[in-house]
């Protein structure tokens, strides 16, 4: 690269659905594309580039208490659908190549219009990557038809790994790039950012988001924003058959008068 500067451009798009099939139950999963781009800095060059699937997620939610303070346990597995090996210099990678297991406890709290939540987890890692804790925290205003939100996640590794045939010290991975955005086996990083959101309805809603991932061990230096179109789907239909009586099955107590 001539002692160029280089940089990663991703561009994901994803669906992500959530069903609630029980009663506190819900099921959801996110799927996604990813297109990346390895270019220098100041002349835009191409050097390298890769696109298709990225790696998919599955989880569950059980709501634990339905009262303020809200508490929902989560599950949730990522399932390596992205393409993690590069055969030459100007392949990029769209996944990681390993399987993840997370458990997360939500924790949110609400006073008027605003909302408090916090989110501690821990993510089992295999195929060389390091067992890692979570941590998400979020404050939110709520408006008439809007919200906007800031929130923080960190991610930190319990022990230091790398992917053969780079190390700890030097990420040198084909695909990669040479930065850890990419196969980062043992991260430890923050970042934080703002959401805001509007409902056009019921069912239908807007967001944008932005948010910086700040540099820290073994992790890279990165900034992300995107748009959701979001959609509500009341699938429940209640009981339509036409009732025999209009009042409760009991005995109706009738007057009756006696000369």
């Amino acid at each position: 690269m001539s002692g160029q500067k280089a940089e990663i451009r991703d561009f994901t798009p994803y669906v992500f659905g959530e069903y609630g099939f029980a009663e506190g139950w819900s099921a959801w999963s996110r799927l996604q594309f990813m297109d990346s781009v390895l270019n220098t800095q100041q002349t835009g060059i191409l050097l390298a580039s890769g696109s298709g699937l990225g790696d998919a997620w599955l989880g569950f939610k059980y709501a634990l208490a339905n009262t303020y303070p809200l508490i929902t346990a989560e599950t949730f597995f990522k399932v390596p659908l992205g393409k993690s090996v590069a055969t030459t210099t100007s392949d990029m990678v769209t996944g990681d190549g390993n399987l993840d297991i997370g458990m997360r406890l939500h924790i949110g709290h609400r006073d008027g219009p605003v909302l408090f939540a916090i989110s501690p987890g821990i993510l089992f890692r295999f195929g060389g990557y390091s067992t890692a804790g979570l941590l998400e925290a979020a404050i939110q205003y709520n408006f008439q038809d809007a919200y906007g939100r800031l929130f923080a996640e960190g991610i930190m590794a319990f022990s230091e790994a790398a992917l053969p045939p780079s190390t700890t010290t030097n990420h040198n991975l084909l695909g990669t790039g040479g930065s850890y955005m990419k196969l980062a086996a043992s991260p430890l990083s923050f970042g934080a950012g703002a959401r805001a959101g509007y409902n056009f309805s019921k069912g239908v809603g807007v967001e944008a988001y932005a948010a910086m991932n700040f540099q820290g061990m073994r992790t890279a230096r990165y900034l992300r924003f995107g748009t959701d179109l979001i959609f509500n789907f009341d699938f429940f239909k209640g009981d339509l058959r036409p009732r025999v009586r209009e009042v409760p099955f009991k005995g109706e107590e009738e007057s009756q008068n006696f000369d």
